[in-house]
């Protein structure tokens, strides 16, 4: 849905172009600018907003829309924005996405200022997200005692997937060959059986498997549809070193993988979706590389996603994940910078750290990930290897379900207690090298600069404890100094105020940006003087992670 909105509110939304108000002209011309509110298009517009009727669902949908617009529009007061969509899906009876919308709020205030957060909790807990709303309290709740309650967190997590036990199967169809293989191929069944045979007439094509030094574990998570037909099918045209297993009940995909690890004879896994492929040497260049190096715990590879259409044919290329030379510790920053797909590790990894926490709907490979990535050592490839094929249909990953999930997979492992947790037993060296990142780093869809302040200043704190006198410590106050001038702009202007190096401007936006550029650039310039040009931050408000991160608007299904 478009927003309704009317001519005039939208030339001032246009007049906020943020690159426009980054122009010299447009700040110099702003800093006089009488501090009226009368004179602030964000503001008329805002008012505007609120005045918009409520009475029927139709309303509400085309005021929820004229938010996104104007959150879209202006990126600026978007805690007041995101409190406001909360209320209206709220108004709705759409709980769970109301509840998202409180907690970016929170997020991007760094604290629950206005008591949403009970609220919030409680619909999790109605809607069987008890353990996200248990995360949201730790990260939300301001106690006293809110680190060591993350902490906790992350080392219950360890303690619960230390072991695994597979339930019965419903039924097994066993056609491997041998007791042994160099690599499992792991998927994830469920209402799969008009993508299955693309998918096996296209992995048949993987060099290792018909050489027979892999096998294919195809587990069926008691899907209604016809997935059992199709293999049996075509089992005896592809002849695959094969296993299809079916699960009695619906299960969720982390624990059809911890299944499906529980009858793998590989050495060796690689996971796939019937949307995902490899090229067909991919399997056979990951297990080289691991086979090349017995210290490595992981290798991945570049990864291609492609448009299909319904029937699987080619529609257009989109996007490459170019992870390049980049650190595997990049994905505390952005989560593909550690893939599954066109990806392979040593099976034993899940005997030292642990396995998948099936409880998890969306977001369970990201805990994962999140959880033993301290522990690994990771390696990246120079060639494309991993396929998305994107179907015309919702991924469950895609959806407000999956971002609740990543309260307690990503970001309780980005808190103080996370960094604690990540870097405590590793090099600081590590540490430092992620802190460089975090001030300039590039996403591995995205050609531009990113930054992400927050967890920058987390990671500065935790070595500047350990070393007072060390390069983090120099960093550690500007760094501060960026992330309240960021925030700033995200709260309503008379509670903008994060310190007194942010000059007071008045309630006009463009001036409110000026004024968190220039705090950024003085840090910037002060940072690169301190580190010897060793770090040489790029500040551009809008590329932090806190704009770059979920700041998508969720639909009812």
């Amino acid at each position: 849905a478009r927003a309704v909105t009317t001519p005039g509110m939208r030339r001032t939304l246009r007049a906020l172009d943020p690159r426009a108000l980054f122009r010299p002209s447009a700040i110099a011309a702003a800093q006089p600018m009488k501090p009226s509110a009368e004179l602030d298009p964000l503001v008329a517009c805002t008012r505007n907003l609120h005045h918009l009727p409520e009475r029927t669902d139709a309303d509400i949908d085309r005021k929820l829309a004229a938010c996104a617009e104007l959150l879209a529009e202006s990126r600026l007061d978007r805690v007041r924005l995101w409190r406001e969509m909360g209320r209206l899906e709220a108004a709705r009876g759409n709980g769970l996405i109301a509840a998202t919308y409180r907690l970016r709020a929170m997020r991007l205030a760094g604290a629950d200022l206005y008591g949403d957060l009970p609220a919030a909790t409680a619909t999790l807990q109605s809607g069987g997200y008890a353990a996200e709303a248990e995360a949201a309290e730790a990260l939300y709740g301001g106690l006293p005692d809110a680190d060591e309650r993350r902490r906790q967190l992350l080392d219950t997590a360890v303690a619960k997937n230390r072991m695994h036990r597979a339930g019965e199967w419903e039924r097994i169809d066993d056609w491997r060959r041998r007791p042994r293989y160099r690599a499992s191929v792991i998927v994830s069944l469920y209402n799969a059986a008009d993508k299955l045979p693309l998918f096996l007439r296209s992995i048949a094509q993987q060099t290792l498997l018909q050489a027979d030094g892999a096998e294919l574990i195809l587990v069926d998570s008691g899907s209604p549809g016809d997935e059992w037909k199709v293999w049996r099918r075509l089992a005896g045209e592809l002849n695959l070193p094969a296993v299809y297993a079916r699960s009695h009940h619906r299960e969720t995909i982390q624990a059809a993988w911890n299944r499906a690890l529980s009858i793998a004879r590989g050495d060796y896994v690689s996971f796939l979706g019937v949307d995902e492929m490899l090229a067909p040497r991919g399997l056979e260049t990951l297990a080289r590389e691991l086979d090349a190096d017995s210290a490595l715990d992981w290798v991945q590879a570049d990864s291609l996603v492609t448009n299909v259409d319904s029937q699987g044919r080619w529609l257009s290329d989109v996007m490459t994940y170019d992870r390049g030379d980049a650190l595997p510790s990049l994905a505390y920053l952005e989560t593909c910078y550690l893939s599954s797909v066109g990806a392979m590790y040593r099976r034993d990894l899940h005997q030292r750290f642990g396995y998948y926490d099936g409880s998890f709907r969306g977001a369970g490979d990201t805990e994962f990930k999140n959880r033993v990535l301290p522990f690994l050592r990771a390696k990246t490839i120079r060639q494309t290897l991993g396929i998305f094929w994107n179907y015309p249909d919702a991924r469950v990953t895609a959806s407000p379900l999956a971002e609740l999930e990543d309260l307690r997979a990503w970001y309780l492992h980005r808190t103080p207690a996370g960094v604690r947790y990540a870097f405590e037993r590793r090099d600081p060296a590590e540490a430092e090298n992620l802190l460089c990142a975090a001030l300039r780093y590039r996403k591995s869809y995205c050609r531009h600069w990113s930054t992400d302040v927050e967890y920058a200043q987390h990671l500065a704190s935790f070595l500047s404890e350990r070393d007072p006198r060390g390069p983090a410590a120099a960093l550690a106050e500007g760094i501060g100094q960026v992330l309240g001038a960021y925030r700033a702009l995200d709260l309503p202007p008379r509670e903008a105020r994060p310190s007194p190096n942010f000059a007071d401007r008045g309630l006009n936006p463009a001036a409110r940006l000026a004024e968190a550029r220039r705090v950024a650039d003085e840090v910037a310039q002060r940072q690169a003087r301190l580190t010897g040009d060793r770090v040489q931050p790029v500040y551009q408000i809008f590329n932090d992670n806190r704009h770059e991160q979920h700041a998508n608007v969720w639909r009812a299904a």
